[in-house]
C-alpha cells in the first residue's frame, strides 16, 4: 500500500484529524524531506509528529524487488514490512494483505503442485497399491467410491489420485523412504509440516482467515518457492 507522511514538525493533531478523515492506521514521518520514520494513529496526541515517530528497525525495510519470501520473513518478525523505490520508503505491506485474492490463489496453486508430488511418490514407491493398509478402511472405501463415480464419468484415474489431502499426508508420514525422499530431518518434523499444510489447504478452500492460523505454514512455502523447492523439511 502507498505510505501518506507528514513532516516531522507537523502538530500530531493535525495528523491525527487527517488520518481519520482519508481512514488511516499508519503515516510516514519526512525529515528533510525523506521519509526516515512511520507512526500509528494511536501514537498521536499534541505532540509533534516526529516526537511520535518510530524509527525503522535493521531489516524492516525492503527494497521494491525483494523477493516474496523476504517479505514474507519480514513480516514474521514484525507487524510492518516497508518499500523502498526511488530512492526513499514509499509504501508498505501488512500480513492482512496475505489474506487477499491474489496470494491465495498462488498459495493454493503451490499447494497443488505439492500435492502432485506426493501423489507421483507414492505411485513410484507402492506401484502395487501397498499403501492401503496405511490408511483407514473408511477413508480407503471413501477414495474407491470417488474413482467409481469419476470413472462413470469418463474420467480415468488411479485409486491414489481419489485420496484426500490428509490421506496422502498419513502415508508420507508411514513411509520412512517417502518422508526421506522429500528431505525432512526427521518424522516428527514430517508429521508437523504435514498437518500445516492440511490445515492451511482446508482454511483457503473454505475462505478462512490463514493469516491468523496458517502463518507458518504460509512462511515454510514461501521460503521453499524462492530458495529450494525440494527442502520442505527445513526447520
Amino acid at each position: 500500500e502507498p505510505l501518506p507522511s507528514f513532516d516531522a514538525e507537523m502538530d500530531g493533531g493535525r495528523a491525527r484529524a487527517a488520518m481519520e478523515a482519508e481512514g488511516l492506521a499508519l503515516a510516514g514521518v519526512r525529515r528533510r524531506g525523506l521519509v526516515s520514520g512511520y507512526l500509528m494513529l494511536s501514537d498521536l496526541t499534541d505532540s509533534s509528529c516526529g516526537e511520535a515517530a518510530r524509527p525503522f528497525h535493521p531489516g524492516q525495510t525492503l527494497a521494491d524487488e525483494s523477493p516474496l519470501a523476504q517479505v514474507i520473513h519480514v513480516l514474521t518478525l514484525h507487524e510492518h514490512a516497508f518499500v523502498n523505490t526511488l530512492g526513499g520508503v514509499a509504501g508498505y505491506v501488512t500480513r492482512n494483505e496475505i489474506n487477499k485474492p491474489e496470494f491465495r490463489m498462488w498459495l493454493f496453486g503451490i499447494l497443488t503442485f505439492l500435492e502432485m508430488e506426493i501423489t507421483r511418490l507414492i505411485k513410484e514407491r507402492h506401484p502395487d497399491g501397498s499403501w492401503r493398509p496405511l490408511i483407514t478402511e473408511n477413508r480407503l472405501r471413501m477414495a474407491e467410491e470417488l474413482q467409481r463415480e469419476r470413472r462413470r464419468r469418463g474420467h480415468a484415474c488411479d485409486l491414489v489420485d481419489c485420496l484426500q489431502y490428509a490421506d496422502k499426508g498419513r502415508i508420507l508420514l508411514a513411509s520412512k523412504d517417502l518422508a526421506a525422499e522429500m528431505r525432512f530431518p526427521s518424522r516428527k518434523m514430517a508429521r508437523r509440516v504435514v498437518h500445516e499444510l492440511e490445515s492451511l489447504r482446508n482454511n483457503l478452500a473454505h475462505s478462512q482467515d490463514i493469516v491468523s492460523h496458517n502463518w507458518d505454514a504460509i512462511a515454510r512455502l514461501a521460503y521453499t518457492v524462492e530458495y529450494d523447492a525440494t527442502l520442505l523439511g527445513r526447520g
